[in-house]
């Protein structure tokens, strides 16, 4: 639900806005300048497993001496490019922006906000990814690699749940009549039927 409101709260400020400058401050943060009516915003990025989060923010934080890979690869792709659109996936803990970067060619910064198996993954038009704040190699996680020219898969979608914003009322009345009456089960229950809870 609070991504939902984020994406709202993104798309509204940055769309159509241009990007100025990406920096890195630390490996799981990115920020990101965005230049629109004639005003600046300042995106925040972190895909840390216990602070993660998307917003906009007034603070700045100093720049290491050397950028990281994973900057440098946005530096190249987002810079100067204009952001075409913001939007939560479905109702999970995904957010996609897409750019039009340079020369026209399109890109995409996802950010996976998903505790530990979080990451900030940059892929090209075509669906390659182009690098990520953690790269995942097939010894780590041999369903789901994140590195450089492989093709980006995203998170398994939370399948056979109801989207409590999407369905009507009379699915979430009927959903919810069925719902145990002890408050622990009531709990596990509602996170196995609707999507966005946990």
């Amino acid at each position: 639900l609070v991504l939902r409101a984020v994406a709202d709260e993104l798309r509204a400020a940055l769309v159509g806005g241009r990007i100025q400058r990406v920096t890195q401050p630390e490996p799981c943060e990115l920020r990101v300048v965005v230049r629109r009516a004639s005003a600046n915003s300042l995106l925040l990025l972190n895909c840390d497993p216990t602070w993660a989060r998307a917003h906009l923010t007034n603070t700045r934080a100093p720049n290491p001496k050397d950028a990281h890979a994973f900057c440098m690869i946005c530096r190249k792709y987002l810079e100067g490019g204009t952001i075409v659109a913001v939007a939560q996936r479905g109702f999970d803990r995904v957010l996609d922006i897409d750019v039009r970067g340079p020369g026209d060619v399109p890109v995409r910064l996802v950010g996976e906000f998903m505790g530990r198996r979080g990451n900030l993954i940059l892929v090209e038009g075509g669906g390659t990814i182009l690098d990520a704040a953690k790269r995942i190699s097939r010894a780590v996680n041999r369903h789901r690699q994140i590195s450089p020219g492989i093709e980006y898969v995203g998170p398994p979608e939370q399948t056979g749940r109801l989207d409590p914003l999407s369905s009507s009322d009379a699915e979430v009345a009927t959903v919810l009549a069925e719902m145990p009456a002890d408050p622990e089960a009531a709990a596990s229950w509602l996170s196995t039927r609707f999507q966005g809870v946990s």
